[in-house]
């Protein structure tokens, strides 16, 4: 049996979708991206890296820009980091039709063009489970934090539930999928555990952790679907409907952050 290989390729042909109410990109807009910004704004106030220190705030595989913008926002000079730049021309021109200044530049996780100990807070969202090298980019994030500086990531656990969800239901299955095939491959997907004791191998310290899931019964998630895939609501009232936030159960997906060491 092939192991399927992921399609990262993916974004340089969708570019023009991520602002797009239309696109399966808009569930991450509407669905995943209002719960794991309050979380990441409830730890930047908590820990003392609110705007008013005009930390400098870094966001790996930025996409089109939703984190970016985000923090942007809230008063943060933000550096967003992508491989396409098909996706970077869109999150460039997005930011500009915000008045936002935000500094875009082609990148690699494994291999970030930026200083040494340059950034006060680093943010990885939707990225790694992509990534060829999980190692090498945690080190690259150590290498680029300032120490004490926060690491702040999510990502989807590897877990049977994940692989019926993230892969089976929403990529494989013709009557419930909402995204592409191999968008995720599930011998990517990252245990808690795995990454912790990747974070303390590079001198990060895992602070805290939740899981990310539906805020609706799954009736409610169930009638969402249908209702998107009979054409009665875009999929950005679908991401809407699912209405994703923190929670305790992390069998799907997670959200957390580390604290670089000192000295």
């Amino acid at each position: 049996m092939n192991t399927p290989s992921i399609n990262n390729a993916l974004y340089d042909t969708l570019y023009e979708e991520w602002w797009s109410d239309e696109s399966f990109m808009a569930l991450l807009r509407t669905g995943i991206h209002p719960a794991r910004l309050a979380y990441f704004r409830q730890i930047l106030q908590t820990s003392g890296a609110g705007p008013q220190t005009s930390p400098q705030v870094l966001d790996i595989g930025c996409g089109g820009g939703f984190l970016a913008e985000a923090f942007a926002e809230l008063g943060y000079q933000v550096t967003g980091i992508d491989r396409s730049d098909a996706t970077l021309s869109i999150a460039r021109r997005h930011a500009t039709q915000q008045a936002l200044d935000i500094h875009y530049e082609k990148g690699v996780a494994e291999n970030l063009p930026i200083p040494p100990a340059s950034m006060d807070v680093v943010c990885c969202c939707d990225v790694l489970e992509h990534v060829e090298s999980l190692p090498q980019v945690v080190s690259e994030i150590a290498r680029v934090l300032k120490p004490g500086g926060l690491f702040l990531f999510d990502t989807i656990n590897r877990t049977p539930l994940s692989w019926l969800v993230a892969v089976k239901l929403a990529q494989d299955w013709r009557l419930t999928r909402v995204m592409p095939p191999n968008t995720h491959v599930w011998h990517q997907f990252i245990k808690p555990n795995d990454l912790q004791q990747l974070l303390g191998q590079q001198r990060l310290t895992l602070a805290d952790i939740s899981g990310l899931g539906p805020g609706v019964s799954p009736w409610a998630a169930v009638l969402a679907l249908m209702r998107q895939k009979l054409g009665f609501s875009s999929y950005a009232q679908l991401g809407r409907d699912m209405r994703m936030v923190a929670c305790k159960n992390q069998q799907i997906a997670y959200m957390g952050y580390a604290r670089k060491q000192a000295g």
